[in-house]
This record gives structure tokens, sequence and C-alpha cells, in this order.
């Protein structure tokens, strides 16, 4: 009897039979394990997409034009950055910079001379080299 199933059309007969419960089961497992390892950037994002508690960061955000709706932590160390920034940090100020896409192009320049021994050699005359 063929198997009509397209998505289990490849398995080989007899192999990979589970129960409803034991298919069941190996899903919500799944979905643990998929929970538990959340990336890095799911994380930080979490982290950075909340309320700001900072309750004299706020103000200082307040008072620099944002509106309420508009702080969250993300808006928090860039509004952070921005006060180092301005304060002389080289290194607040690269952050900005490269954050914005305006980070210059890193260029290394390769500077020489190719020798080359058999430059000007006809293809006979490498032929010839090639079969002594």
């Amino acid at each position: 009897m063929a198997n009509k199933n397209p998505k289990t059309e490849n398995l080989q007969p007899g192999k990979y039979k589970l129960s409803r419960d034991e298919a069941k089961k190996g899903g919500i497992k799944s979905g643990e394990v998929r929970r538990q390892n959340k990336t890095f950037k799911e994380i930080i994002n979490k982290f950075l997409d909340g309320k700001l508690e900072q309750e004299e960061l706020k103000q200082q955000m307040l008072s620099f034009g944002f509106a309420d709706e508009e702080i969250s932590n993300k808006s928090a160390v860039v509004f952070s950055l921005w006060k180092e920034a301005i304060k002389g940090n080289t290194k607040a100020t690269e952050i900005l910079r490269d954050t914005i896409g305006e980070k210059p192009v890193e260029k290394q320049e390769i500077k020489g001379e190719i020798n080359n021994p058999f430059a000007g050699l006809s293809t006979d005359e490498l032929r010839k080299i090639l079969n002594e």
C-alpha cells in the first residue's frame, strides 16, 4: 500500500512510528527547548525595549524633548552615549557614528611588483620548458 501522506512520504516503512501522545510530548519538549535557547539578541532586545526605571535619566530625556512614549531603555542608552560623546568621549562618538552607518571604510593598499620570470616568453617557449 502506497503512503499517501506527503509529509511522511519519504520515511522508511516501519521507522519513526510515534503514537499521538509521543508526538505531542515531543512537540511540547521541542517548544520548551526553543524557549530556553533564546538568542542573546532576543534577550538584549527584551531589556532594551523595556520601560526606563531610572527617574532622573527619564526626567533629563523629557527635558530634552523626548515624548514619554519614546523613553525606553534603548533610547536611554542612545541618550547616555550622546551625553558621553558631547563630553569628549571618543569611543561613545565612534559607537554613535558607526550605529548610524557612517563608519569610514577601512582600506588597505598593497603595493609591489610581481616578479614573473616567465614574462615575455611565447607559448612555444613555455611548452618547451614544461617538457624538459
